[in-house]
């Protein structure tokens, strides 16, 4: 299996169970055809009646490990996870911060039962990605209805907006861009999708008083 790449999406397991807490990332199988979570190089401590704490090779610094060195014997368990270099690599950088790390045991079972498995994203959403956004729908709408229509000064505001973050004159009664749970597609749910595609749409909003675009990247947010 190929090593993980530091610009994959990483991805907390949220499903009861052995690798409840466990950050991974979505590789594609041996065959090419589906997408499996592989772990990535990380520890877990747990003191005894308590829950387990992750913390990924970049997090384990000597300040974080530290209360674990001189941990009575059998009050603290430890958990190395990753692919067989990486475990070798994580047991040795315990090594070093002064933890005797002794293997007890394994668990190799499959991270979710039935090909799925419960996953918790954490998405930060700025400025930066709101402005990507109306970029997307500007250029869309630029490329159904043609240059001499999106150079009308009516769209001055949200052309200053994508270029210099420049707030529009109607931006404190109404937001540029506003990330909604509803998918486009009129028979889709929240929870399922017949697709996977990227949407954008553009049309006159509900007052047919100005436009609204739609943009929803791989079918999720929209």
């Amino acid at each position: 299996m190929a090593r993980s790449h530091p610009h994959k999406l990483r991805l907390k397991v949220s499903e009861p169970g052995l690798w409840f807490g466990a950050t991974v990332e979505l590789q594609p199988d041996s065959a090419g055809r589906r997408v499996e979570p592989v772990p990535v190089a990380q520890a877990a401590f747990r003191w005894k009646g308590r829950d387990w704490k992750y913390l990924l090779e970049t997090e384990l610094m000597d300040d974080a490990l530290a209360q674990y060195v001189k941990a009575v014997p059998g009050t603290v368990e430890i958990r190395v996870l990753g692919l067989t270099a990486d475990h070798a690599r994580i047991v040795q950088r315990l090594k070093d911060a002064g933890i005797n790390f002794q293997q007890q045991g394994s668990f190799s079972g499959p991270l979710g039962h039935e090909g799925s498995i419960w996953i918790e994203v954490g998405v930060t959403v700025n400025q930066m990605i709101f402005r990507a956004i109306a970029k997307i729908a500007f250029n869309y709408m630029t490329h159904e209805h043609g240059t001499d229509f999106a150079l009308r000064s009516d769209f001055d505001d949200i052309r200053n907006y994508i270029r210099y973050l420049t707030p529009p004159r109607w931006s404190p009664r109404m937001p540029v861009v506003v990330p909604v749970a509803d998918p486009i597609l009129f028979d889709d749910e929240r929870q399922s999708r017949q697709t996977n595609g990227h949407f954008l749409t553009f049309d006159l909003n509900e007052g047919k008083v100005g436009f609204e675009a739609q943009v929803s990247l791989f079918n999720t947010a929209t």
